[in-house]
């Protein structure tokens, strides 16, 4: 009998994490494709120097 309700404790926070990630992924850490696109321009208008060194290789490769 405990079993069913530890099975169902699990299973309800499982489905309300999946929900929240898929509605509010932020709040659980994941950042989508746009929200890093946003975050990369946010970062080279701040610091210019950032941009220049995306833009050139180093002789590693890096």
């Amino acid at each position: 009998m405990e079993i069913f309700i530890i099975a169902g404790i699990t299973v309800f926070f499982f489905l309300a994490y999946a929900v929240i990630a898929i509605l509010y992924p932020e709040w659980v850490g994941i950042t989508g494709k746009k929200a890093q696109e946003i975050e990369a321009e946010h970062r080279t208008e701040e610091n210019p120097v950032l941009q220049e060194s995306h833009d050139h290789k180093t002789p590693n490769g890096h």
